[in-house]
């Protein structure tokens, strides 16, 4: 911890020097209880400085620039991964629906469908489209029905 932030956040929290060295040495336990007789209170002063502790720390590390290399490689393939599976899902909802691919129907300048929001031989997919949907209707009571049929 920085030793001039410790010192104003002594001299503000009114912490007798005997506290204060205990602080120094790390024991914060025995100094956090005396001063703060109210648990949650000091199991929250307790986790202030345990996170400005580890902060200092994680910034006095060397850093690997190999390591860190490497880790954003993986990363990136992470990435990379979760997006073509976004875009299989997308592709997957699009053709189950009938509409566009590139656009989901949303797209008023999309230039593979000219704004129409569906290609023009697609149609949904009424078996996969039916077996997403009539769960959530059973639950609100409703059903769908062909039209012509009723």
């Amino acid at each position: 911890m920085d030793q001039m932030l410790t010192q104003m956040l002594v001299e503000k929290l009114g912490v007798p020097k005997e506290v204060y060295d205990n602080l120094q040495k790390g024991d914060l336990s025995t100094s956090i209880s005396s001063l703060f007789p109210d648990p949650q209170m000091a199991m929250l002063v307790n986790s202030m400085l345990g996170q400005i502790t580890t902060e200092n720390e994680t910034s006095e590390q060397r850093v690997d620039p190999e390591r860190a290399l490497a880790n954003a490689r993986q990363t990136i393939r992470e990435l990379r991964e979760d997006l073509e599976d976004a875009d299989t899902m997308l592709h997957y909802f699009a053709e189950m629906f009938g509409v566009c691919p590139f656009c989901l129907g949303w797209g008023k300048q999309c230039l593979h469908c000219k704004g129409r929001g569906v290609l023009e031989d697609t149609f949904p997919n009424e078996e996969e489209l039916l077996a997403w949907v009539k769960p959530a209707l059973k639950k609100l009571g409703l059903r769908v029905v062909k039209l012509g049929s009723v």
